[in-house]
């Protein structure tokens, strides 16, 4: 009896470090993918909260040299890794945490509910829709869209420029309701 005990714990150890061996894998995958010589790479510490992570890496740059270690952010996408930055300076838990429980989701969604009324407004969506997701597939779900994370991105800008840079993107898209047909 105790060498069966022994031995279901001896398995169970085995496997407990596969299940991270692809949770790493995945995320240096994704990350690759975005690197100018992926196969420089040097992996350091791996951080995770929820379905976000940062990985500590350096790679060669495009003149063939280590430039330094950097933070890439990931969020979680079904079975996959998307590369939400990838040069960082650093990455804690603490600002994982702000991604995946986000203190602006109130901005976020009183900006969705700006645009909702704008295009109810010009009578290019019915009133009743609340939600992007109630728009029948077609440009100005596709406009709807594009602006929500044109003002999502300003939101969460991490600098004055950058978030100058995606209300400009924001703005100049906005101007295409005047001339916008949504059927």
């Amino acid at each position: 009896m105790m060498r069966n005990v022994f031995l279901l714990a001896a398995i169970a150890a085995a496997l407990g470090g596969c299940g991270q061996a692809l949770f790493d894998d995945g995320i240096k995958t994704a990350v690759r993918g975005r690197l100018k010589d992926p196969d420089s790479a040097k992996w350091g510490e791996i951080i995770q909260y929820k379905n976000f992570a940062c990985i500590k890496y350096n790679a060669k740059n495009s003149y063939g040299g280590y430039g330094g270690s950097s933070w890439a952010v990931l969020e979680r996408n079904g079975d996959s890794w998307d590369v939400r930055h990838i040069d960082r300076e650093s990455c804690d838990e603490s600002h994982l945490a702000h991604l995946a429980e986000p203190i602006n989701a109130p901005a976020k969604k009183a900006v969705l509910e700006a645009v909702l009324a704008a295009f109810k407004k010009k009578q290019l969506i019915d009133a009743s829709i609340t939600d992007e997701s109630m728009l029948p597939h077609g440009p100005c779900r596709t406009l709807i869209g594009s602006l929500r994370s044109y003002a999502n991105a300003a939101i969460d800008a991490d600098n004055k420029e950058e978030r100058a840079n995606w209300k400009s993107r924001f703005d100049a898209e906005f101007k295409k309701i005047d001339s916008m047909k949504c059927s």
